[in-house]
C-alpha cells in the first residue's frame, strides 16, 4: 500500500521475509498464493502481469493514517536491512547485473526508493541507526550508489540524501564518518 511503485510478487515476497538484523536473504518466502491469501482481496495480481494492484488503496490510507507509524519503521528498516545484505560486500567492477537481479528481485526496488521509507520514519532512532550503518559500509554503499547510477542517473551518495530531504541522517552520518558518534544497535521491540 505504501510502495512507490507497483510491485512484482517476487518482489513483495522478498521484502516480506526481510527482519531488521538479516544479512542475507530467507530461504522461506512467501508465494503468490501466500501473499493473496494473506491479504484478502486487498491485493490482486493483474492478469496481464506478475504486478500486484493494491484495491481499496485510498480507503485504508485514510481509516489507518493514524496507526501507520510503527508500518513506517518496519519498511524502513527492511530496507535499510536489506541494503546491509553481506553479498553486497562481494561485488567488482566490471558488474553484470542480470545475476544480481535474478538472485535479489527487491534489488529493482530498494536501491531506488530506500530513501523515501526511510525519510518517513527518520525520526525513530531505529531507523536513525540502521541509516547511519549503512551509509558507514562503504562498499556496500558503492554498491547501492553504483547501481542507482547505471539503473537512475543519481550521481552521489549526498545526491541521493539530499533528493530524500534525509537531514537528520545525513548530520548523523556526517558525525558518525568524522567519529564524533558511536553507533549503537537498537534493541528491536516487537509488538
Amino acid at each position: 500500500m505504501y510502495a512507490q511503485r507497483p510491485l512484482s510478487v517476487e518482489e513483495l515476497a522478498e521484502v516480506l521475509s526481510v527482519r531488521d538484523g538479516d544479512w542475507g536473504l530467507r530461504e522461506e518466502m512467501m508465494d503468490e498464493k501466500d501473499i493473496l491469501e494473506l491479504c484478502h482481496g486487498f491485493v490482486v495480481v493483474q492478469s496481464d502481469t506478475t504486478f500486484l494492484q493494491f484495491t481499496h488503496q485510498q480507503f485504508l490510507q485514510d481509516q489507518h493514517l493514524n496507526d501507520i507509524g510503527s508500518k513506517r519503521v518496519d519498511i524502513a528498516t527492511a530496507c535499510l536491512s536489506y541494503l546491509q545484505f553481506d553479498d553486497f560486500n562481494e561485488w567488482r567492477r566490471p558488474l553484470d547485473w542480470g545475476p544480481w537481479l535474478l538472485k535479489y528481485r527487491a534489488l529493482a526496488y530498494i536501491p531506488s526508493y530506500w530513501g523515501h521509507h526511510v525519510r518517513e520514519a527518520e525520526d525513530s532512532a531505529q531507523v536513525q541507526v540502521a541509516a547511519v550503518n549503512f551509509l558507514l559500509s562503504e562498499r556496500k554503499r558503492n554498491f547501492m550508489t553504483v547501481f542507482t547510477q547505471v539503473h537512475e542517473v543519481q550521481p552521489t551518495l549526498f545526491h541521493v540524501i539530499a533528493a530524500n530531504d534525509l537531514g537528520i541522517i545525513c548530520r548523523l552520518f556526517l558525525e558518525a564518518k568524522s567519529g564524533g558518534m558511536v553507533i549503537r544497535q537498537v534493541p528491536v521491540v516487537s509488538v
